[in-house]
């Protein structure tokens, strides 16, 4: 194993290195005051660390990306969780790279004291035993890039960093009750395939992901039709229902279809026992029209 592979493959608990991420190439890394303006717990004139090497790497292409744009915005897990970050810039480059600096972890470097977190500090300055430089494109699967986002939610383009969380939607017995009428299996490769397609053909399909947590929140996505009106399909993990987030999301895609894709109106089918759906779209402005495919359809429409 050669020490790229064993920095990705180590146990994030139970570190042998931490490893901190810059755009710069520095031959020590001293305290430096942070500024977090979410959690002002965090704070501090430390040198920061992970023992998470893709965190790390999110740092290095974050502040490079920091540097090139006038406006951006940025999500980073500090959990272990992909992606590691979700961002929004205007300038992303082919070439972008940074800068993994790596120590050995020593008593004289402290866990933060959240439970969950792959992030520590040092109070005196640190010379790296190793530093390896890093290309985004070679890790550009464990970040997301945001193409949207609302009050409460980022809305990202399938990624295969998520290939678990849609696997565990997808094959959850509620949401095939609520979609497909009955239960059916899907497998990883299915899931890996549907991305694939989707990425390949520039599908309208959103991945919703929380903000403050970047919990995987569900799917939304228009198919869009050549008599102008775009079909809308949303899927909300079942323990982040009841809070809004149907109406947000619906919401926010609706004005996305009108003003990006230009689009006339927007139609659905669902189920007549999805009352707490068919209520949500409701909400939104959708009109019953009538039956839909089946007589255990309703068939909902919604123009500008």
């Amino acid at each position: 194993m050669n020490k790229l592979d064993e920095y990705l493959e180590q146990d994030m608990w139970t570190p042998k290195y931490l490893f901190h991420g810059s755009p710069y190439e520095i031959d020590i890394l001293e305290p430096r005051k942070s500024v977090d303006t979410q959690n002002k717990e965090n704070e501090d004139q430390a040198v920061f660390l992970t023992s998470s090497f893709i965190n790390a790497t999110a740092y290095a292409f974050r502040n490079k990306l920091k540097e090139m744009n006038e406006h951006y915005d940025f999500s980073m897990n500090h959990n272990g969780k992909l992606p590691a970050m979700i961002f929004q810039v205007d300038n992303l480059p082919d070439n972008l790279y940074g800068y993994i600096y790596v120590f050995k972890k020593n008593e004289d470097i402290i866990k933060d004291a959240h439970s969950g977190t792959t992030q520590y500090r040092c109070y005196h300055e640190l010379r790296p035993i190793d530093i390896v430089k890093v290309y985004f494109k070679e890790f550009a699967d464990k970040f997301a890039r945001s193409l949207l986002e609302s009050e409460r939610i980022y809305y990202i383009q399938m990624s295969e960093c998520l290939a678990d969380d849609y696997l565990r939607m997808y094959n959850n017995p509620e949401i095939q009750k609520l979609l497909y009428g009955k239960e059916k299996k899907f497998e990883k490769e299915q899931i890996l395939k549907w991305i694939k397609i989707t990425l390949e053909q520039k599908k309208p399909i959103f991945s919703m992901i929380e903000k403050g947590t970047n919990d995987f929140l569900g799917t939304i996505e228009i198919i869009s039709k050549e008599n102008g009106m775009g079909e809308l399909a949303i899927s909300l993990m079942p323990d982040k229902q009841g809070n809004g987030y149907g109406q947000e999301a619906i919401n926010t895609v609706l004005k996305y279809g009108y003003e990006k894709l230009k689009l006339n109106g927007f139609e659905l089918n669902i189920y007549k026992s999805n009352q707490k759906a068919i209520n949500c779209y409701s909400r939104g402005g959708f009109i019953t029209i009538g039956d839909g495919y089946t007589e255990e359809d309703v068939h909902m429409k919604h123009k500008r």
